[in-house]
């Protein structure tokens, strides 16, 4: 049986568009190699390689990703015996905004007012009650449960 890397994951994301790290660690698992096989060294394209059995979040292979910089990586494996599989599907990685300096914005709503409107809004409500919210909102509530 011919070992074969599957499930290609940056940081445990399958879709990993956005990830906040510049040097997202891989993780992969190997099927269809046989009963205990064993992986003794992997390749990352990218230039990286490296001895032993490690699939679990290994190492970035290059160059830190700059903020939104992507790029594609693909995965494969040597087993004990010298058989090595084929290269992985290519799994696309995409860095976030890293630094505060990439984030820009501009206020959404009537800049002429100094305060937000007022929002009152009835509703009927027959189950738990969350709340969340974030940044410097202020919500004010009163519930009427008669």
């Amino acid at each position: 049986m011919s070992p074969r890397v599957v499930g290609l994951k940056a940081e445990h994301h399958r879709d990993p568009i956005g990830i906040g790290t510049p040097s997202p660690r891989l993780s992969w698992r190997v099927e269809g190699a046989g009963p205990g096989w064993i992986q003794s060294s992997y390749e990352v394209s990218g230039g990286s390689t490296a001895e032993g059995p490690g699939q679990v979040l290994v190492p970035w292979p290059g160059a830190p990703l700059a903020s939104r910089e992507r790029r594609s990586v693909r995965v494969r494996v040597t087993g004990p015996g010298g058989e090595t599989s084929g290269w992985s599907e290519p799994l696309d990685v995409e860095a976030g905004l890293l630094s505060p300096d990439d984030w820009t914005a501009r206020l959404v709503g009537n800049e002429n007012r100094a305060t937000a409107e007022f929002l009152e809004e009835k509703i009927f409500l027959e189950k738990q009650i969350v709340e969340r919210l974030s940044g410097g909102d202020v919500l004010e509530t009163d519930i009427d449960l008669s």
